[in-house]
């Protein structure tokens, strides 16, 4: 079989390349165990929990309460004391180097077990390539096996562990890489042990790497190994500096406005830049759509997302990039922070940004007590990184069936044919041009049948059209790929309302009954003005008749307290309730549809003072 590497990109300094050899051999996991899981030969039910929790609102509750900031912060303070982690560094000291570094990380993992009733099984990833003079390298994973062996893919979820120095080789220096990358580590440890608690369809693998410095080497390993073995890989997630949110003079691009800027509220989402690449990108829209519709109505600070449409920062290169460049594996993508401490070029004169240098720690001490009292990584908003992996990997396994569909173009426009996955009653249509291939430029959603006229469209305009699934519980699939090359429909179609993302719950009255409650379409509410100075209409949208004895919108605070309870009628059409908040302080609340007890849809909205 050809060499893996042959197709792959890899960066080194910080510059794309070609690798000059194929150099990476004899690649295995030390755990034969492991290898048997992602071969897909193993019985689920030895690796089951006694209690399953697999439904979609406990899970994302439970990663939002469940994630901790102070665990974070404990992991990037054991890494920095391994002082030096190049792939080069010493492998034999208890105490230093990234010997030290991937025993503990691998120790971690096995107490994560030890903690979710061993249901992580822990591996190295050996292979042999001559690194900074090393010859032998491993990666550090936990395996957690699906429940469904019918799909048989793999997700990853994977930071590189390695730092460096302003020499790509110094095993000498101080290198504590706190932002690039202890805050990528110190999330797949995390979610590691947050997710370990949970049941996926989908067998979920946490890694961490090393060689990415010096040219994605840990990365290119792992996709060698699962292309060689046959082993499909729905998603990769890559995390590379996720945790700082302060803009140096050389962040980058496309990246912060100015030196000084700080932005703890916007992460970015690197996917190929290549049209072709539609899944890709497809992945990274996913991603955006899982924080917009469950994340941001249950966060105390919501986050956004950006979808940069380029496979990395201009001139640079992550552990997605094996992945994404191989034939086979094409839904990987990376997250990174919005804001930058540098663009790796120490060699350029004046560099005086952290990134790539000694002084890429944990933070400072002012006040000169021996203690570190400003922080360069926000805990908190690593968190919220933290969140937003977990539930986006959640979703992407816990959903429904990607469909397959046929696009016809005639005198009508377009018309979308659902040909596979045909059993779910909602489907979702997203619409791409050529000038606009990172947000959708229209999102629809049809019921109850298996074509759809799509709205909207100019004749002329090249559209990309991709399609998912969305189950019973309101999960979206993942969606599709578009069909290649993009087409002009014949005729322009009227415009027509966009899908209203009622797809949303509340984690502070999630109940049984809430979550057995069937989606429910047809149902679109909005709050006018939003953000509002005190009073304001709640506007519910029926599109069909509700059988129901009970109505209402409750109005809750970030406390999980009810404030408001406004009886509402629902008819088919437009409904309105008033509002009254004069006497309610200033704050983000939410406010849900609630029908003979269960909550159809839930959204934010911002009172003002």
């Amino acid at each position: 079989m050809k060499h893996m590497t042959s197709v792959f990109l890899v960066a080194v300094a910080g510059l794309f390349c070609m690798p000059p050899t194929l150099a990476q051999t004899n690649i295995f996991l030390t755990n034969p165990v492991a290898q048997q899981i992602l071969l897909g030969n193993y019985n689920p039910a030895d690796y089951a929990a006694t209690t399953v929790i697999d439904d979609e609102s406990s899970i994302l509750c439970n990663l939002k309460s469940g994630i901790s900031a102070d665990s974070l912060k404990s992991y990037l303070i054991k890494l920095e004391t391994f002082q030096n982690r190049n792939s080069g560094s010493d492998t034999v000291s208890s105490t230093t180097g990234i010997g030290a570094t991937r025993r503990w990380a691998v120790q971690k993992f096995d107490q994560f077990s030890a903690a979710s009733e061993n249901r992580l099984v822990t591996s190295f990833l050996q292979w042999d390539e001559n690194i900074c003079g090393m010859p032998q390298h491993r990666n550090m994973l936990a395996v957690l096996p699906g429940s469904d062996l019918s799909d048989g893919s793999i997700i990853i979820i994977e930071g590189h562990v390695d730092s460096r120095c302003e020499g790509a080789c110094d095993i000498i220096c101080d290198a504590p890489g706190m932002e690039d990358n202890g805050s990528g580590s110190a999330l797949v440890l995390e979610m590691a042990r947050v997710m370990s608690r949970y049941t996926f369809p989908n067998t979920i693998v946490f890694m961490l790497t090393i060689g990415e410095e010096q040219g994605l080497f840990g990365a290119n390993a792992f996709a060698q190994y699962v292309f060689d073995n046959n082993i499909s890989v729905k998603a990769v997630q890559n995390n590379d500096v996720v945790g700082g949110i302060l803009c140096g003079a050389t962040s980058s691009g496309p990246s912060c406005p100015f030196e000084g800027h700080v932005d703890s509220t916007n992460v970015r989402i690197f996917s190929d830049g290549n049209i072709l690449q539609t899944q890709i990108r497809g992945y990274a829209r996913y991603a955006k759509l899982v924080n917009d519709e469950k994340l941001t109505p249950i966060s105390s600070v919501p986050m956004t997302v950006n979808i940069i449409n380029q496979i990395d920062r201009t001139g640079r290169g992550g552990d997605h990039i094996p992945f994404s460049k191989s034939p086979r594996f094409n839904t990987a993508i990376r997250f990174c922070a919005a804001n930058e401490h540098g663009d790796a070029g120490v060699t350029a004169p004046g560099y005086s940004d952290r990134q790539h240098t000694e002084t890429d720690a944990l933070g400072v001490d002012t006040d000169a007590d021996g203690v570190i009292d400003s922080f360069f990584v926000d805990f908190n908003y690593l968190k919220r990184n933290c969140i937003l992996n977990g539930a986006t990997a959640a979703l992407a396994s816990h959903g429904p069936e990607t469909p397959d569909y046929t696009l016809v173009n005639d005198s009508n426009g377009f018309t979308v044919q659902i040909t596979s996955a045909t059993q779910y009653l909602n489907y979702r249509v997203g619409v791409n041009t050529t000038s606009q291939l990172t947000e959708f430029v229209a999102l629809y959603r049809f019921t109850d049948t298996l074509e759809y006229r799509v709205p909207g469209l100019d004749a002329g305009t090249q559209y990309l059209i991709t399609v998912a699934a969305v189950d019973s519980n309101g999960i979206t699939s993942m969606f599709s790929s578009a069909i290649f090359p993009p087409v002009s429909p014949i005729v322009s179609t009227d415009s027509a309302a966009q899908d209203d993302l009622p797809y949303s719950f509340v984690c502070n009255t999630v109940s049984v009954a809430e979550t057995a409650a069937p989606f429910v379409s047809g149902i679109s509410m909005l709050c006018v003005p939003n953000p509002t100075s005190g009073t304001a209409r709640f506007i519910v949208n029926i599109e069909r008749k509700l059988n129901y004895k009970e109505s209402q919108i409750l109005v809750t605070n970030l406390a999980g307290k009810v404030v408001r309870q406004l009886p509402v009628a629902l008819s088919v059409g437009s409904n309105e309730v008033m509002f009254n908040g004069n006497e309610l302080p200033a704050g983000i609340y939410t406010y849900s549809l609630v029908t003979d007890g269960l909550t159809m849809i839930t959204k934010k909205f911002s009172l003002m003072k």
